[in-house]
């Protein structure tokens, strides 16, 4: 079996991420998590991601869900907004925590700045390591592992070339549904505070991870919202469907699962209330499908 890196050129976030899941959903592997967060669950997984998001800072920092789409959107900055001091201040662990993301990168993020602003742009030795050693030990290890700084020095840049801070970002596992759109988002504004305190512009993002992945829990949003779907008329009732090549876990509130000899059909319908039902809903499914031969 061979190791497959997989490498991105996105706009900004939102770009990345849809892309992102797009990839996972065609290209990942499948597998069972034995240890760990989420054990026992299935995920797709890439086996390591590079992501080149040349405009971070376009705005909206997370991705918006087009408008009629039954797909709940993956976070809120409302969420953002509260996981920020989680990343950026020195506030301690709470209750059933180990470490915090802040206690760690808080400190080091001031020091950079003092050393930029007192030595100049002329090193790389400005790099945020979040891992420690003892981590191996965690049951819940860190995910986000290094936030690289770079700020290339004025006699390095090219006519009309600003100055500017990017950031390489490592992350050794990350949930793709569930984590990756705040963490970028957070990220991005900590790059944004940075860059303010620097006097110049906030850069690019680099991204990295052999662990970018989607939970089974999530995997009939995420075709969803990529699309990877087959649609049927019924009447006036448009039906969306898709299928899944083995594990199915779906979220009863917007999807209904409807067992056929061809395997595991998975739908979204827009008219789903007009049923007494899902029964109903999946009867019709199921009689139509097999009257086209699907």
């Amino acid at each position: 079996m061979s190791f497959t890196p997989q490498f991105l050129v996105a706009r900004d976030l939102p770009d990345a991420w849809f892309q992102a899941v797009d990839l996972v959903l065609s290209e990942g592997r499948q597998w069972a998590v034995e240890h760990g967060s989420y054990e026992g669950q299935q995920r797709w997984e890439l086996d390591y991601i590079t992501i080149r998001i040349t405009n971070p800072g376009v705005r909206p920092l997370i991705p918006e869900i087009p408008i009629g789409m039954d797909v709940p959107p993956p976070t809120t900055m409302e969420y953002v907004e509260e996981y920020l001091p989680y990343l950026m201040t020195d506030q301690p662990p709470q209750q059933n925590e180990v470490y915090t993301y802040g206690e760690r990168v808080a400190p080091q993020m001031e020091a950079i700045i003092r050393r930029y602003l007192e030595h100049g742009f002329g090193s790389n030795q400005e790099c945020i390591a979040v891992a420690r050693p003892s981590d191996i030990e965690l049951g819940d290890p860190p995910c986000l592992r290094q936030i690289d700084c770079r700020v290339f020095p004025e006699e390095c840049l090219e006519k009309g070339e600003e100055q500017a801070l990017h950031f390489s970002v490592y992350f050794r596992s990350n949930d793709l549904w569930g984590g990756f759109p705040a963490n970028l988002a957070a990220i991005r504004l900590m790059q944004e505070y940075m860059a303010e305190s620097l006097g110049i512009a906030a850069g690019e993002i680099i991204y990295s991870s052999k662990g970018l992945h989607i939970y089974d829990h999530a995997w009939s949003v995420a075709r969803l919202r990529t699309a990877r779907a087959k649609h049927i008329k019924v009447g006036d009732l448009k039906i969306s469907y898709y299928r899944q090549m083995s594990l199915v876990n779906v979220n009863a509130t917007a999807c209904c699962v409807v067992h056929i000899p061809t395997g595991i059909e998975t739908f979204s319908s827009e008219a789903a209330t007009k049923f007494h039902n899902k029964q109903m809903a999946m009867t019709l499914l199921k009689l139509e499908l097999d009257k086209r031969g699907h």
